[in-house]
């Protein structure tokens, strides 16, 4: 992806021990380009989302066409870019091509340690079943040892991979006992179902779609190894304190979606199903891994980011210690449910 900052980006990318190209298409890259051109002050006209393919209220908003609604109503135009990883979106984000993404703790740390001026405003998903390691189903391994010298597929920087590292820590390995491989999700998907890796370290929908269709095991997952893992959204501070508006209204809607999401169970997985053309066992298994979760950046979380910030300060990962503190900021999200959207 070309980018304007090309400075923070390399330094960014170095940083969160990653080679990843920005997954998004040619086409995306140029309306990318732009509309950042035109983000400038009071003149901007469009708004950039990460847009996601999983079971959370973001997905609602974007498929139901919500947010795209009610910023017309304010004359501005919604569009959704894409990417593999947190990292790649902090890449965009970063380089001044998406305003508002989500991502999991520690690419908010490497980043914010880099010098990315960014603000963590809702927790958007909470990853626990839904981030795990899979095995093939006839597979000879079956405990957390048993990874002694195998194949592991998982994207670095991602929450996957601390999930990896927490389960070789839990059978009392190191990466030395293993061979990590750095694959990002389509990359892993290939390599998992031709066997080239005998574990893969993935979240969903990926999850899901292996178990259901594939008849894959989980190993384990952040629920058995008690590392819940949120996502939270994350917005340029530059943006945020020039259209504080239009953040909140991105959250008011999520925030509807979020209702409709539990208010509408069984409608709501027919809809994704029949919108995604999926099977329905499959959308079924992405809901119970995927449980509601739109609320502030609870005092649990922002301790699991210190815990974090400090791991990667003694890793070597980030030469500073950082103060989550001073990026979480839940002001909008307060303010967004002030005045909410009417339930849908």
């Amino acid at each position: 992806m070309k980018t304007n900052n090309k400075f923070i980006v390399t330094a960014l990318l170095v940083l969160l021990i990653t080679s990843i190209v920005v997954g998004c298409s040619s086409n995306n890259n140029k309306n990318s380009n732009e509309a950042a051109s035109s983000n400038k002050g009071d003149s901007l006209k469009t708004v950039r989302f990460n847009a996601v393919s999983t079971y959370v209220p973001l997905m609602i908003s974007k498929e139901k066409g919500w947010m795209e609604e009610e910023f017309a109503k304010i004359g501005v135009k919604v569009e959704w870019l894409t990417f593999q990883t947190g990292a790649a979106g902090l890449e965009a984000l970063a380089g001044g091509h998406l305003d508002i993404g989500s991502v999991a703790p520690t690419p908010t740390i490497t980043a914010t340690a880099n010098g990315v001026d960014l603000k963590a405003i809702a927790t958007v998903a909470v990853f626990s079943k839904a981030n795990a390691l899979l095995v093939h189903k006839d597979s000879d391994i079956q405990k957390l040892q048993d990874l002694k010298g195998k194949k592991i597929g998982v994207a670095k920087g991602t929450m996957s991979y601390d999930l990896v590292n927490t389960a070789l820590k839990e059978a009392g390995l190191t990466a030395s006992d293993v061979e990590l491989i750095q694959l990002l999700p389509d990359e892993g998907q290939a390599a998992f179902e031709s066997k080239k890796v005998d574990v893969w370290g993935i979240w969903d929908p990926f999850v899901s779609t292996q178990v259901v269709q594939n008849g894959a095991r989980v190993l384990t997952d952040g629920e058995q190894l008690k590392v819940p893992n949120p996502n939270f959204a994350v917005v340029r501070s530059a943006f945020a304190e020039e259209h504080p508006e239009y953040v909140e209204l991105f959250l008011k809607v999520n925030q509807q979606s979020a209702d409709w999401l539990r208010d509408h169970k069984e409608e709501a997985i027919t809809f994704f199903a029949e919108n995604r053309k999926l099977d329905k066992t499959l959308v079924s298994h992405l809901a119970e891994n995927n449980p509601v979760a739109y609320e502030p950046i609870s005092d649990d979380f922002i301790q699991l980011e210190k815990k974090v910030a400090q791991q990667l300060l003694d890793d070597k990962t980030v030469k500073t210690l950082i103060d989550p503190t001073t990026f979480i900021d839940n002001s909008y999200f307060e303010a967004a449910l002030k005045n909410p959207l009417e339930k849908r």
